[in-house]
């Protein structure tokens, strides 16, 4: 279940449902996941100061259980997520950040039970 977390100074009427949506694609795309695991939580509104600046940032972060794990792939993912943000949203590319979380099965919960318990 991949978890998408974006804190933005955007405000809350540049961030459509059709970009939560799209990110929400794009996400599953990157991972091999399906589209209805990814939950995208959005922030808005924020004010953030980064480089001496208020200029629009936005700062994403994603976890996963046992998709993060290769450098390799997370470099593929973050100029992907870099692309994806920068062209869907009024954010310039160095004002992006990108945070990967990987997450152990046994260290989340779902369905009243660790995750390393759910058969998939």
């Amino acid at each position: 279940m991949p978890i998408v977390h974006i804190k933005t100074s955007l405000t809350q009427d540049q961030i459509s449902d059709d970009f939560i949506k799209d990110t929400a694609k794009m996400v599953a795309g990157q991972v091999n996941k399906a589209e209805w695991r990814v939950v995208v939580h959005v922030d808005a509104g924020q004010r953030i100061f980064m480089g001496g600046s208020f200029d629009p940032f936005l700062l994403f972060e994603i976890s996963d259980i046992d998709t993060l794990e290769q450098e390799a792939d997370r470099e593929k993912h973050t100029k992907v997520f870099f692309d994806f943000l920068s062209q869907n949203l009024p954010v310039k590319y160095e004002r992006i950040e990108v945070i990967f979380h990987r997450l152990p099965a046994n260290e989340v919960g779902q369905k009243g039970t660790l995750r390393s318990n759910i058969v998939v």
